[in-house]
């Protein structure tokens, strides 16, 4: 027999939930074992209803630690592995929010001295 037709079907309540708490972000496992699924039925449901696209928001304290370490001299790199983000991530935050690159103000302050 297929094992496809054994699997059960999602149903609109499931996929709501899917949604919610894949924006809150819970792993596989935890949304699994709140809607009695497994790991690999929630990567798979995450593909079929399209929600890879995770968007986390930008809390301010993220925006005040980057803040704090572009001021240091930094690198986008650096910052992201520290707040958690991608450096592409922390370049688009500084762009947004306004934030000089730290390389620049750490050349600067060098050669003021």
């Amino acid at each position: 027999m297929n094992r496809i037709k054994l699997q059960r079907q999602w149903t609109d309540f499931e996929v709501a939930q899917l949604k919610r708490h894949r924006l809150a972000g819970l792993s596989y496992a935890e949304i699994g074992a709140i809607l009695d699924r497994s790991a690999a039925a929630i990567g798979s449901a995450v593909w079929q209803f399209d929600l890879r696209a995770k968007k986390r928001p930008i809390r301010q304290s993220e925006i005040r630690h980057i803040r704090a370490l572009a001021a240091l001299g930094y690198s986008d790199r650096v910052i992201g592995l520290t707040v958690g983000r991608t450096r592409t991530a922390v370049s688009q935050i500084r762009d947004r929010e306004g934030i000089p690159c730290g390389r620049s103000a750490k050349i600067a302050q060098k050669l003021a001295a």
